[in-house]
């Protein structure tokens, strides 16, 4: 997927609120793996590296709203469009 698309996708997240710098590296690999890939399944946010960050994996690190608010973003960039 093209980098720009990706930053441009997850600009949105992003500025509604802060983040910790773990949360921030955690969105960078879901960034560098959309570039790398263009699709993530959700089951890998459960799944190593992401439970490197917090032993609940996304939940855990964002809590749940955000960690929710984080999966809609992924279910939309894995829909095709048009």
């Amino acid at each position: 997927m093209d980098p720009q698309a990706v930053n441009q996708a997850f600009a949105t997240f992003l500025d509604r609120s802060s983040f910790s710098a773990t949360q921030i590296d955690c969105i960078e690999i879901i960034m560098r793996h959309y570039i790398d890939n263009g699709f993530m399944e959700l089951k890998q946010l459960r799944e190593q590296p992401f439970k490197n960050f917090h032993s609940e994996g996304v939940i855990g690190l964002f809590g749940r709203d955000r960690a929710t608010q984080l999966v809609k973003l992924i279910e939309s960039m894995n829909t095709p469009t048009g």
